[in-house]
C-alpha cells in the first residue's frame, strides 16, 4: 500500500517504544532458554545521517523496575550453609551427546526406542519421546560451534544411557527381531537388576533396565480339609442287650476322630448294670424319663433335659418308663464291671 501512495507521501513518522518480550526459539542446548520476561529501555541520544538513516541507542533500565523473577516454592527443600536461598526446581531433563554422525544416533533413537524429532538442523537434532519419563536428547555433531572450544571435540564415550522399562523380555525379543544392535544380552544381577545394552553407530550404549520382583515368601500349605460325613444308622449299627437297645452313630469306623456318639432305647423297667466309664459321658433325654444313680445319689432326668456323668464313676441306669437318650463320650473310653477284671469296649462306640 505505501508503494502506491508513494506519490502523495510528504513526510514519514517513524514512532518507536523499546522493549524486549517473549522466550523466542530456543538455541541446541536447553540452557540457552529463557523464560517469558519483558525488558524496557531507554533512549539515550539519537544521530541523523544523510539519506535517512538514523541511528538511537537505547540502554537497558535499572533492574529495579523489572518484574520480579517468578519462582516455584518445592516443599522438600534442602538447606546447605553456604547455599542458602538456593533452589532447583527441574521441570525437564535432557541429555545432551556430542557425535561424529548426527543422523545415524537419530535413526537410532528414532527406529529402536520410540524417540521423536522435535528440532533438527544441519549437525544438530533434538529428540523427544513425549508421554512418558524418558530424558530428552540432544545431539551435535562434533566440532560445532555452539559448543565450547574445549567441548568440541570431546565425544559421547564412557556413558551409559539407562532407561527403566517394563516387560524387559518382550524388549529384547522386539530389538532383536528388528536387527537393533544388542552388544550385552539379556542377563540378571544378584541384586535383582535385569537389563541388556545396545550400542549405537556412534558408540552411545543404551541399557534398558527391570527390576526383579522379590519372590513372595512361600506360604505353608494348608491341610486339606476333612470332608463332612454324613451317617445314617443301619441295623449293622444297632447292638441289642438284655438291658437296652444301643445305635452307633459317630465313631472312628464311622467317620469322627475324637467323639463317638449313639442312641439309647429302654424298655419301662429296664435297668443297665453297675458300671465304670473311663470318660466323661453326656446324656440328653429325648424321650421319657430315665434314673440316674451315680457315686450314691440318684437323679431323675425327664425328656429335654441333660446329664453329665464324670469318669470312673460307678452309675447304674433305670428307666422307670420308656426312654430314649443321645449320648456323647470320647472315642476312647471303655467300660469296667466291679468284681471282674480288665476292661471293656463299647461296640456301637468303635
Amino acid at each position: 500500500m505505501a508503494g502506491q501512495l508513494l506519490p502523495e507521501i510528504d513526510e514519514l513518522i517513524a514512532k518507536q517504544h523499546p522493549i524486549l518480550a517473549g522466550s523466542g526459539i530456543p538455541l541446541p542446548l536447553p540452557l540457552f532458554h529463557a523464560d517469558f520476561s519483558p525488558r524496557t529501555f531507554s533512549l539515550t541520544n539519537s544521530r541523523a545521517f544523510e539519506g535517512g538513516t538514523s541511528s538511537s541507542p537505547t540502554r537497558r533500565r535499572p533492574t529495579s523496575n523489572a518484574p520480579a523473577p517468578r519462582t516455584r516454592p518445592h516443599p522438600h527443600q534442602i538447606h546447605h550453609p553456604n547455599l542458602t536461598g538456593a533452589t532447583l526446581h527441574v521441570t525437564t531433563s535432557t541429555l545432551s551427546l556430542t557425535v561424529a554422525d548426527v543422523d545415524a544416533s537419530r535413526d537410532f533413537f528414532c527406529v529402536h526406542l520410540g524417540y521423536q524429532v522435535a528440532m533438527a538442523a544441519d549437525g544438530f537434532a533434538s529428540l523427544t519421546r513425549g508421554g512418558d519419563a524418558a530424558a530428552d536428547i540432544v545431539l551435535l555433531r562434533s566440532g560445532t560451534e555452539v559448543l565450547p572450544p574445549e567441548q568440541r571435540d570431546q565425544q559421547a564415550t564412557g556413558l551409559i544411557l539407562a532407561l527403566t522399562v517394563t516387560g524387559i523380555e518382550a524388549e529384547e525379543q522386539r530389538l532383536r527381531e528388528a536387527g537393533a544392535p544388542i552388544t550385552m544380552p539379556l542377563r540378571e544381577e544378584p541384586w535383582g537388576e535385569r537389563l541388556f545394552q545396545l550400542t549405537d553407530p556412534n558408540g552411545v550404549v543404551v541399557q534398558l533396565v527391570e527390576w526383579a520382583t522379590p519372590d513372595e515368601p512361600a506360604q505353608p500349605e494348608k491341610p486339606e480339609q476333612p470332608a463332612v460325613h454324613v451317617i445314617s444308622p443301619t441295623a449293622e449299627n444297632v447292638t441289642e442287650s438284655p438291658n437296652a437297645r444301643m445305635t452307633g452313630l459317630a465313631a472312628p469306623s464311622r467317620g469322627s476322630t475324637e467323639l463317638s456318639t449313639w442312641t439309647v432305647a429302654m424298655e419301662a423297667g429296664q435297668s443297665g448294670p453297675e458300671h465304670f466309664i473311663s470318660r466323661e459321658q453326656v446324656w440328653t433325654v429325648t424321650a421319657g424319663v430315665l434314673e440316674v444313680t451315680y457315686d450314691g445319689r440318684s437323679e431323675k432326668i425327664t425328656a429335654g433335659q441333660t446329664f453329665v456323668l464324670p469318669p470312673d464313676v460307678l452309675r447304674q441306669v433305670h428307666a422307670p418308663q420308656a426312654a430314649e437318650a443321645h449320648v456323647a463320650m470320647r472315642a476312647d473310653g471303655v467300660a469296667s464291671v466291679p468284681g471282674t477284671e480288665g476292661t471293656r469296649v463299647l461296640p456301637w462306640a468303635q
